[in-house]
């Protein structure tokens, strides 16, 4: 009897097994046809869009099998994001097809689309073929709240591909934010560059330190329109950033271009506050920015050109930022200046002055770690114009930064151009041949470098400073008319 009461029991599990077995067990192989890869797009926060996936399966029934579709990457496609799950299929020929795949379980990502049977991850992937899917991310950052709300004062884009992939904020928030280094299983091994070609509010941004603005123009502290936000986000005059993108479907080489116009605060004392900034002045000079990404990510251009808004002559005065990462090995990060043979670490407050021969590069890499290393990586910044020395405000643990120094004039007819580019990779030859072509570029169309114009210089024109109109008002006050007509001749020699 207990015998059969077993068997019975066996019986029965058997039969609950075989009711809960996924319906798609039938199928063994599938295939993602569509899109075709590697296919390369940005997942857009500010107005989500998804994907469309289409493909086949040898299904033995097509009307009851369904499909999750899969995303693979990491050690032996050991991670895996959904796109879409339980997907059915056409009765008729057992294909699949989804018009809305959801792309931001995969941005930030490289990954191979698979269509696996659905509720299960089969442990050969082979038969299941599938596309590379290279998805990035952008959002638009604006003022929240008070009488700027929705003004534009940042951006972040993030462009992935293949083998590199790197993430941008605005002129005055990021630069070149983040450089990452993919392995051949799309992993993310190492953060190279950490923030390079941007402008912080103040020229030690780690330390809170500073004494000025990384940006002057005129003699005079001035801001990005990001700084300026953070600043007093409620005053007047806080002028919109505008940017825009373009994504190479095919290579997924990206463009972004930004226009930034630079302000001041009527008080001039530093650092900048409510109080000191209750408003915002126009400085005359507006920034446009733009970037590329290119070689497969491994590639970054940011050419800066400065423009007369007024009609003026304006000079400027910058320290652009540079921070470097490599895995978080700020103390061992080693640098070779122009000039320099061999690298060599720095420590808060080292001043490099090197050849002011350019176009020329900085290569950088960790020290003792072996060419190759994926955990590191090694780089290099080629720039196109004059930009010692370097400074180093910031040495630590993590990450190791300095500024560069440049200057320039702007004109009414002729507007300065400044351009960095950096490269990273694993391998030093490949560092060296991607900053090679760099140089070339910059060699092939230099720096625009502009002249004072022939004749009288044209200088800015300087706001009403209300010191002669209050001086004849106390004027006014004297009792006596030989003291009044002294008094309102030393106030007619003061600045209106």
């Amino acid at each position: 009897m207990a015998s059969g009461l077993k068997r019975a029991a066996l019986l029965a599990v058997a039969g609950l097994a075989l009711s809960a077995a996924p319906a798609s067990a039938a199928i063994t192989t599938s295939s993602v046809t569509s899109p075709a890869g590697p296919a390369f797009q940005i997942y857009n926060e500010d107005t989500p869009n998804t994907i469309a996936v289409a493909g086949s399966t040898n299904s033995s029934a097509p009307a009851t099998d369904q499909v999750d579709l899969q995303c693979f990457y990491g050690p032996s496609s050991s991670t895996h994001k959904a796109v879409a799950t339980n997907v059915p299929l056409n009765p008729s020929d057992g294909g699949f097809s989804i018009a809305d795949g959801d792309l931001s379980q995969v941005q930030f990502h490289a990954c191979t689309l698979r269509a696996v049977p659905a509720g299960s991850i089969p442990g050969d992937l082979t038969p299941f073929t599938g596309q590379v899917l290279a998805v990035g991310h952008r959002e638009t950052i604006r003022v929240s709240g008070g009488p700027n709300d929705g003004t534009v004062q940042d951006y972040y884009v993030h462009a992935q591909q293949l083998s590199a992939a790197a993430d941008y904020d605005s002129y005055g928030s990021c630069g070149l934010c983040d450089a990452y280094l993919l392995n051949s299983e799309y992993s993310q091994t190492t953060t190279t560059f950490f923030g390079n070609d941007w402008f912080p509010l103040d020229d030690s941004p780690s330390t809170s330190g500073g004494t000025r603005s990384p940006i002057r123009v005129d003699g005079a502290d001035a801001y990005s329109v990001r700084r300026a936000a953070h600043t007093n986000p409620e005053a007047s005059g806080l002028p919109a950033l505008t940017y825009g993108y373009s994504l190479d479907p095919s290579n997924g080489n990206l463009t972004i271009t930004e226009s930034n116009p630079i302000v001041k605060c009527p008080n001039p004392s530093f650092p900048p506050n409510e109080t000191t900034c209750p408003n915002f002045l126009g400085s005359g000079v507006t920034v446009n920015r733009t970037i590329t990404q290119e070689s497969g990510g491994h590639l970054v251009f940011i050419t800066d050109r400065y423009l007369s808004t007024d009609g003026q002559q304006h000079s400027l005065d910058l320290l652009p930022e540079n921070f470097q990462d490599f895995n978080q090995n700020g103390h061992t990060v080693a640098y070779k200046f122009p000039g320099e043979s061999s690298f060599s670490t720095h420590v808060s407050g080292d001043v490099v002055a090197f050849s002011d021969s350019v176009p020329a590069a900085i290569y950088v890499n960790v020290q003792g770690s072996p060419d190759g290393t994926e955990s590191t990586g090694e780089g290099a910044i080629v720039l196109d114009r004059p930009a010692s020395p370097a400074t180093f405000d910031y040495v630590y643990q993590s990450a190791s930064q300095f500024q560069f120094h440049q200057t320039a004039l702007v004109t009414s007819s002729c507007s300065p151009s400044f351009s960095f580019a950096y490269a990273s990779a694993y391998q030093a030859a490949f560092v060296a041949s991607l900053a090679q072509g760099a140089i070339d570029r910059f060699t092939g169309s230099p720096a625009t470098v502009c002249a004072p114009p022939s004749g009288p210089a044209s200088q800015p024109q300087a706001g009403p400073t209300g010191q002669r109109a209050a001086a004849l008002k106390k004027c006014k006050k004297k009792r006596k008319p030989q003291a009044r007509k002294k008094c309102r001749k030393r106030a007619k020699r003061l600045p209106v």
